[in-house]
C-alpha cells in the first residue's frame, strides 16, 4: 500500500472470459496506481497535465444504449443519501448478476471504501444495513428505471467495460495522430 512502481510504464486491456468483446477497459501505467493528488503533478517533458473526467460514464452509456431519455444531471443524487455511496451502489448494480450480490457487494464495499477514507484521514461513508441498503437500491431502481435492464446483467457489465475500452482508445489513438501524449487513467 502506498508503493508506485514507477518502471511501470505499459498499459494493457485484459479480456474477460478469452473474448475479445467481453471487458477490456485500459490498464496499467504508474500513472493510474497513483492516487489522483499526485497526478495532478505528472508533467510530461516539463509541462503539466490535464485531468479530464467522464462522469458517470457507466450508467451514462446506459442511458444513451438503452433509451433516448437523457442522462440525469447527477446520477449518483438522491435525495437522503451521500453520492459516494450512491455511486458505489449504482456500480455495483451494474457490476453484478443479482440484486441479492449487488446488496452484499455494496454493503463490502461501503466497508472497504471506509477503511481507505479513514487511512486518508477523510470523513468515511455511513454504514448501512442490509434493509437500508436494500431501500436505497428500490430508490435507485426507481430513479434509473429507463436504464434497469442494465443492471443485474454480467453481459452489460463486460459490454460497457469494452465500449469504455474502446472509447478510450479511440481518444488515445487520435491524440497521438496529432502528438498530444495521453495517460488513460481508469
Amino acid at each position: 500500500d502506498g508503493f508506485v512502481n514507477l518502471t511501470d510504464k505499459h498499459a494493457f486491456r485484459p479480456f474477460n472470459n478469452s473474448d475479445l468483446w467481453a471487458g477490456g477497459r485500459i490498464c496499467g501505467g504508474v500513472w493510474q496506481q497513483a492516487e489522483s493528488q499526485y497526478r495532478k503533478t505528472i508533467k510530461i517533458d516539463g509541462e503539466a497535465v490535464t485531468e479530464l473526467d467522464y462522469k458517470a460514464n457507466h450508467p451514462s452509456m446506459l442511458y444513451a444504449l438503452l433509451t433516448s431519455v437523457p442522462t440525469l444531471e447527477d446520477c449518483y443524487a438522491l435525495p437522503g443519501y451521500e453520492r459516494g455511496t450512491l455511486k458505489l451502489a449504482i456500480m455495483r448494480m451494474i457490476n453484478n448478476p443479482s440484486r441479492e450480490k449487488a446488496i452484499q457487494s455494496i454493503r463490502r464495499g461501503i466497508q472497504t471504501k471506509n477503511v481507505k477514507l479513514a487511512k486518508k484521514g477523510k470523513p468515511l461513508l455511513s454504514t448501512m444495513t442490509i434493509p437500508e441498503i436494500d431501500m436505497m437500491v428500490s430508490k435507485l431502481e426507481q430513479l434509473h428505471k429507463p436504464i434497469a435492464a442494465g443492471f443485474y446483467d454480467d453481459k452489460m457489465t463486460y459490454m460497457l467495460q469494452n465500449l469504455e475500452g474502446e472509447i478510450a482508445t479511440e481518444i488515445l489513438v487520435n491524440l497521438m495522430r496529432l502528438g498530444i501524449c495521453c495517460l488513460a487513467v481508469h
